[in-house]
């Protein structure tokens, strides 16, 4: 977890609902919309709603003859094995990343006691600004010691199978988009209404709001995301005003 410096917003926590007003472009058609976070039963719902989606896209890649898969998924003939094993180490990163998160730590400053000097002080606020930027350096460090590793080891691989896991990663990432979206116009759906006290749904199901023309879909998940605050950033704001 990173720190902030001392000069966190906690307002943010308590911006949980907002009203917009949603219009279509040169259209006087104008609709007050009454958003709000959703809860914890809701928020599971949009997550399995996403792994649905994201399996169906799975699903859909890895079968062949389907047309999603002949649109996004190269042939096996279209890359040289210095390109696929490029493009293998560059969707690591994600996954390293995510690593280095959990196994990069940096010993936080130690408070200075409530006589010490302003030299102290000042020596700790600076130790504070910069601890962020340090983390960083070490947690890049290691995502690209990693990336490095991972393509030495592969260049023994036969291109064939080099092939397969490429396909494999690239899916990967594409599911990985697909839940990402399907979570927002999930999440959006949940907590968008259409009067002020949250009892009449503005949209009957998730799929008319995913089928909308894609301007006006993204006013609505533009405005929901505006409250949603988002796990780690709660956390950095809890840990910093505690």
């Amino acid at each position: 977890m990173q720190v902030e410096k001392n000069d966190v917003n906690i307002s943010k926590l308590f911006n949980w609902g907002t009203i917009f007003e949603f219009g279509l472009p040169n259209d006087d058609f104008k609709s007050l919309v009454y958003m709000r976070l959703i809860g914890d039963e809701d928020m599971n719902k949009a997550r399995v709603y996403s792994l649905r989606k994201s399996r169906e896209k799975r699903l859909s890649l890895n079968d062949e003859s389907t047309d999603e898969s002949i649109a996004l998924i190269p042939a096996k003939n279209t890359f040289s094995k210095e390109q696929l094993l490029d493009m293998i180490v560059m969707f690591s990163a994600r996954e390293l990343s995510k690593r280095a998160v959990r196994e990069i730590k940096l010993k936080l400053p130690k408070s200075p006691d409530e006589d010490s000097s302003l030299l102290e002080q000042e020596e700790y606020q600076h130790a504070i600004d910069t601890y962020n930027g340090k983390l960083e350096i070490e947690r890049l460090e290691y995502v690209k010691k990693g990336m490095n590793k991972l393509k030495a080891s592969l260049k023994e691989i036969p291109e064939s199978k080099l092939y397969t896991e490429y396909k494999r990663r690239l899916i990967d990432e594409f599911c990985e988009q697909e839940s990402l979206s399907a979570l927002r116009v999930a999440t959006t759906f949940y907590g968008t209404f259409r009067d002020e006290d949250y009892k009449i749904r503005y949209f009957d199901s998730i799929d008319e709001l995913n089928n909308l023309p894609t301007f006006a879909k993204n006013q609505f998940i533009s405005a929901y995301q505006s409250l949603d605050i988002g796990g780690e950033e709660l956390k950095k704001l809890r840990g910093a005003t505690q």
